[in-house]
């Protein structure tokens, strides 16, 4: 988040999520992503299934797409996306395995620099819902390979970035994120962002995440491209919804997410994260399922007494020792 630049200016490296969520509520953000609080009984392995559905959807997607730039059939394309293991993708020390290089008798990770060796970490997504996700992506192949998205090239699908979106002599503000992937859809240039959903639920086109991606690939067209994991199989199940942006659009965009850097820096150099209490009630933010879907930190803001806050805080959060990235 804050890296040095080897200057002294104060450097800012964010992606969507983080953006999003601070203009959500700057105290949930602090508390997410600079102290990276979950609570203590939180086990991403049992109540991330959906987010792990997803990205077995992505990686099905990544190698897909991929394939067809390079000029596979559908046969062989097929093939290589079903002889994807999950299990074998990550080590346990949160790193892909494409990262550990081997150096004399060790497997060094190039991007943690403490795992020595690759150790395979077991892909935490159940068996039926792996099936499910399978069976849809035959399903969605099949729906849309007489009209699909032609990637440009093999490097045009999942594209991490880093840019640059503004400094000067003092700061310097950088936007990371990937992108699903940039292709054509009848002719017409477009970028893709796959969402997989455990149950049908329509996205606003013009969300944060969706113009950093307008604004960075210089794009203004974008494809939201549903695939729905519920049971019942409707004409929502796989959908496409088109977004479209003006380059004044854009623009402006630009400028405002310059201020929101400069809003972040500001509450950062201050300490000052103000709650919003509009957004207590969350979506999503619970790892008890009996329990309304609450903000995790709501307890924490509703304590006057700021060190019985601090010994809450201490008590019911733990430190999320993985810091996600998004390439």
């Amino acid at each position: 988040m804050l890296k040095p630049t080897g200057q002294n200016k104060f450097t800012l490296v964010l992606d969507s999520s983080q953006i999003a969520l601070f203009l959500t509520c700057p105290v949930q953000w602090h508390k997410r992503y600079v102290l990276r609080l979950v609570p203590v009984g939180y086990d991403p392995l049992k109540e991330e299934q959906a987010m792990h559905a997803g990205t077995y959807g992505h990686k099905l997607m990544d190698i897909y797409y991929r394939s067809k730039a390079e000029g596979l059939n559908l046969n062989d394309t097929i093939e290589r996306c079903f002889a994807y293991n999950p299990d074998r993708d990550l080590c346990e020390c949160g790193c892909p395995q494409d990262l550990h290089k081997e150096i004399l008798t060790l497997q060094e990770c190039q991007r943690c620099g403490k795992c020595l060796s690759y150790r395979p970490h077991p892909f935490p997504l159940n068996q039926d819902t792996r099936f499910l996700v399978q069976n849809r992506f035959k399903d969605y192949i099949y729906k849309w390979k007489l009209n699909d998205f032609v990637p440009d090239s093999p490097q045009h699908v999942e594209i991490g970035f880093s840019e640059p979106i503004y400094e000067d002599n003092n700061n310097y503000f950088v936007l990371e994120g990937r992108m699903d992937l940039i292709a054509s859809l009848q002719n017409q240039p477009c970028l893709v962002d796959h969402k997989f959903q455990m149950s049908t639920h329509w996205l606003y086109g013009k969300s944060v995440q969706f113009k950093n991606y307008a604004m960075i690939s210089n794009l203004t067209m974008l494809v939201i491209n549903y695939v729905r994991l519920t049971k019942a199989v409707t004409e929502d199940t796989m959908s496409r919804d088109l977004v479209t942006f003006s380059r004044a659009e854009l623009d402006a965009w630009k400028k405002r997410l310059v201020d929101i850097y400069f809003d972040i820096k500001s509450a950062i150099l201050l300490d000052t994260f103000i709650p919003n209490w509009s957004a207590c009630s969350g979506y999503g933010k619970t790892f008890k399922k009996a329990e309304p879907r609450y903000c995790w930190y709501r307890d924490l803001c509703e304590e006057s007494n700021d060190r019985i806050a601090e010994r809450k805080q201490d008590l019911l959060f733990k430190i999320k020792e993985a810091t996600w990235r998004p390439w």
